[in-house]
C-alpha cells in the first residue's frame, strides 16, 4: 500500500479494531493461549447480538518531534455489514463515509468528494482492510496479527514486516464491567503514537441512514 493508504487504513483499521466487540468467534478459535481465549470469549459473549455501534472519541496524537500532543474530537458510527462514518468534529472538521460500494470524503475546506469502490483502488483497499476487522472473519485477522490477551487488555502485533514499518503494536483496553473498548493505543516505530479514548457509547440504538449519505449531519 502507498504511504497515504497506510495512514488512512491505519486510522480506520484501528477504529475498526476498537469495535472488535461486534463479533469474534473466529478470533476466539484462533487464539493460541488460554488468557487470550478467555478474554476474547468474554468479549464475544457480552456483545454477540450487537449490529450497530456509535461512540464519541478523543484522539491524542503524540509525535516525537513535538512536546505537546495534537488533540482531535470526533465520533464513529458503524452499522454492519457495510456502513461506517468516521468523523472529526474539531479542531478541523472532516469525515470519511462508507455506504456499501460508494462513499464520501468530506472536509470543511473542499467540496464533498464521492468515490466508488469499483473505480477507486485505494479506497477499495482501505475498505477491504476495514471490513477485515469488522466483518467477522477473524481467522484471517489471526493470520496477519499476533493476539495476546491479559486481564482486560488485548495486544495486537502485526506479523508482516511492511505493516510494522507503520504500526508496531496496538493495545486495546476494555472496560472490565461492560467489556466495551474504552482505550486504543497505536504505537509506531520511533516513538510516535495515537491514543483513542471512547466515551458516550451507544449500541443498537436508532441510526439515521442519512449519516451515510451526506457530509452534513442530519
Amino acid at each position: 500500500m502507498t504511504k497515504r493508504l497506510h495512514i488512512l487504513a491505519r486510522g480506520l483499521g484501528m477504529a475498526a479494531l476498537a469495535v472488535l466487540v461486534l463479533s469474534c468467534p473466529h478470533t476466539l478459535r484462533a487464539a493460541g493461549d488460554p488468557a487470550t481465549a478467555a478474554l476474547l470469549g468474554k468479549v464475544e459473549r457480552a456483545a454477540a447480538a450487537i449490529s450497530s455501534f456509535r461512540s464519541e472519541f478523543i484522539q491524542e496524537r503524540r509525535l516525537s518531534l513535538f512536546a505537546e500532543p495534537v488533540i482531535f474530537h470526533g465520533s464513529l458510527t458503524v452499522v454492519r455489514p457495510d456502513k461506517l462514518r468516521w468523523e472529526f468534529t474539531r479542531p478541523v472538521p472532516s469525515a470519511l463515509i462508507f455506504n456499501g460500494r460508494i462513499g464520501l470524503r468530506c472536509s470543511d475546506r473542499a467540496e464533498p468528494a464521492p468515490f466508488s469502490l469499483d473505480g477507486d483502488p485505494i479506497m477499495r483497499t482501505v475498505a477491504e482492510q476495514l471490513w477485515l476487522w469488522l466483518g467477522g472473519d477473524y481467522g484471517r485477522l489471526a493470520d496477519g496479527y499476533e493476539l495476546h490477551g491479559e486481564g482486560a487488555e488485548l495486544r495486537v502485533v502485526p506479523k508482516d514486516s511492511k505493516t510494522r514499518e507503520y504500526v508496531e503494536e496496538v493495545r486495546i483496553l476494555f472496560d472490565e464491567a461492560t467489556l466495551r473498548p474504552k482505550r486504543v493505543l497505536i504505537a509506531e516505530p520511533g516513538g510516535d503514537s495515537t491514543t483513542l479514548r471512547f466515551t458516550a457509547t451507544e449500541e443498537d440504538g436508532p441510526v439515521d441512514p442519512r449519516l451515510f449519505e451526506a457530509c452534513a449531519q442530519p
